[in-house]
């Protein structure tokens, strides 16, 4: 990239280039005609633009946002999980996390097709949006699987959250091609665990062993459990994981 250095006898800039992007050392080898035109391209090129600061912008954003959804994806949500748990340290306010897994949703696929799994997804998602404040943060992890962020919230007002969304989503129902199609969710809650000093990838797994949980004890409901209880169910879930591994292969 050619980077300023000094002016030149006429009172124009200097740019000098990167040899080790085979370009040439200074304008010298350019014809003394073309060089007031190279002097501007370069000029335009080594200062952005607004158009290009807002299409950078534009880039950065969408590298954030899953497209299907619209909701943070999952690495700006990781970014997020560090801020807002900085944020919980320094105030000294609670932080909670909703863990949600779409219970069957492998069956509105093999039933209506992938495009009505999109279709249910970006339901769930707009009911997760507007179900919750401005502020707080709504990520799809993955899949069928969400995750919300709710900064000074503790865990019975995150418990009270999630089963507003859980109750929204299994009244309503999704459309798709004329069909309405019944969704329903696993919800796992936890809150970040301060006084022991609980890091950022114990919060998490706490909250999905807690939905992990309600799925294996009837779907469709929230959960949250001790740390010592979800210790357990984190272990059950690794054990099933190597099962149904071990199925596939044999």
């Amino acid at each position: 990239m050619p980077k300023k250095k000094k002016l030149d006898k006429s009172g124009e800039e200097e740019f000098s280039f990167d040899p080790k992007h085979g370009l040439a050392e200074d304008l010298e080898k350019f014809p003394e005609e073309s060089r007031p035109k190279i002097r501007a391209l370069l000029a335009a090129y080594a200062t952005p633009s607004p158009e290009f600061e807002e299409l950078t912008a534009e880039s950065l954003r969408h590298a954030s946002i899953d497209p299907l959804t619209g909701l943070a994806n999952r690495r700006s949500l990781d970014a997020d999980f560090d801020k807002e748990i900085e944020r919980a340290k320094r105030s000294h306010t609670a932080l909670s996390a909703i863990f949600i897994d779409l219970d069957h949703f492998k069956s509105v696929n093999d039933e209506y097709g992938h495009d009505a799994g999109d279709a249910v997804l970006r339901f769930v998602a707009r009911k997760l949006r507007t179900s919750v404040r401005a502020t707080d943060v709504v990520a799809r992890w993955g899949g069928e699987e969400f995750v919300i962020l709710l900064s000074e919230t503790n865990l019975d007002e995150a418990k009270q959250v999630a089963e507003k969304i859980r109750a929204n989503i299994e009244e309503d129902r999704s459309s798709f091609d004329e069909k309405e199609i019944r969704i329903t969710g696993s919800f796992g809650v936890a809150e970040l665990n301060l006084k022991d000093g609980e890091t950022k990838e114990g919060f998490i797994k706490r909250a999905d062993a807690c939905s992990y949980y309600a799925k294996q004890t009837g779907r469709n409901r929230v959960c949250a459990l001790s740390p010592e209880k979800t210790k357990k169910h984190r272990f059950k879930k690794f054990i099933r994981k190597i099962r149904l591994s071990a199925r596939r292969l044999f």
